[in-house]
């Protein structure tokens, strides 16, 4: 698998959406936005826990994100506590290690051929 090199981390960048959630990039807000408001964050769900499909559509990193979206909220918690919370300095960068837990989101735009 490709290393993971996140642009967005490096330049310490972030997407703020109008209704206040904190995203680490665009491609994480624009796909949940598009997703939830059309055929609904559920259909990640199946795909994330259907076995032979984890691999390549993995979107668990952005469920669990999504199941605690209020810790992620700048309407509810301020901006410093979000992006130093365990999900934007843990648990995304740790998804990368193992390919099984990388997002498919995280593969197609942020991998770094060697």
């Amino acid at each position: 698998m490709p290393a993971i090199e996140c642009e967005w981390m490096l330049n310490k960048r972030i997407v703020v959406g109008v209704d206040g959630q904190v995203w680490p990039c665009c491609f994480f807000s624009n796909n949940v936005y598009e997703r939830e408001n059309t055929i609904g964050l559920d259909s990640w769900e199946i795909s994330s826990t259907r076995p032979g499909r984890v691999g390549y559509y993995n979107m668990k990193i952005i469920l669990e994100y999504y199941k605690n979206k209020d810790d992620y909220n700048i309407f509810k918690k301020p901006l410093e506590e979000i992006i130093n919370s365990e999900w934007f300095t843990k648990t995304l960068p740790e998804s990368w290690q193992i390919e099984k837990n990388t997002c498919v989101l995280c593969k197609r735009f942020c991998s770094v051929k060697s």
